[in-house]
């Protein structure tokens, strides 16, 4: 991790109790667009569940789901931008969106974004958000610097982009992501 990372892990963890942490006990604050966050979040999520007959979407659906994340992209970026984000819980569900930014202009951006947003979430102990900062890294190395995964998310990988053995399972235990072992064993 470069400098810029770890001044990001830094800030995160020193967030103060006033910018919403659920640290200590205290209630996230609600801002004036955690609920349009949160509902762009459970679209996105709607959109990534497969179909419950189990068939595969067809290419018209496919292409709804595409237009529909590119609607959600653009408000989460203006959310964001607007400083509207108030309670991890809102980095969270932003990250997760930006997390899926497939578009070749702002890709690169949007998953370096989600990952920064994750880090705030997970210092506000939000559930899931160690495995998105985990997750994001390795998006932004193999799909936008075309450079090997730390952890081993993004599955399938690329073939040559799979993860080295360089983050340990300690560490991966707290990110809440498989050890080695099962990593290997996906293959």
């Amino acid at each position: 991790m470069g400098a810029r990372g770890g001044v990001l892990v830094l800030a995160a963890l020193l967030l103060p109790a006033g910018g919403g942490c659920v640290a200590g006990g205290r209630a996230e604050r609600e801002g004036p667009a955690s609920r349009e966050i949160e509902q762009l979040f459970r679209a996105d999520q709607t959109d990534r569940t497969p179909p419950a007959d189990g068939r595969q979407l067809t290419q018209e659906e496919f292409l709804a789901v595409g237009a529909r994340d590119l609607a959600r992209l653009k408000r989460a970026r203006e959310i964001y931008r607007l400083n509207l984000l108030a309670s991890p819980r809102d980095f969270y569900h932003a990250a997760v969106i930006l997390q899926h930014s497939w578009d070749s202009t702002t890709a690169a951006d949007d998953h370096l974004l989600a990952h920064e947003l994750a880090i705030i979430a997970f210092a506000g102990k939000v559930p899931g958000a160690g495995y998105l900062v985990a997750a994001s890294e390795d998006r932004f190395l193999q799909d936008d610097l075309r450079r090997r995964q730390r952890f081993g998310t993004q599955y399938p990988p690329e073939p040559g982009l799979e993860a080295g053995e360089g983050i340990t399972d300690s560490l991966r235990a707290r990110f809440d992501v498989p050890s080695l072992a099962q990593l290997r064993s996906r293959k």
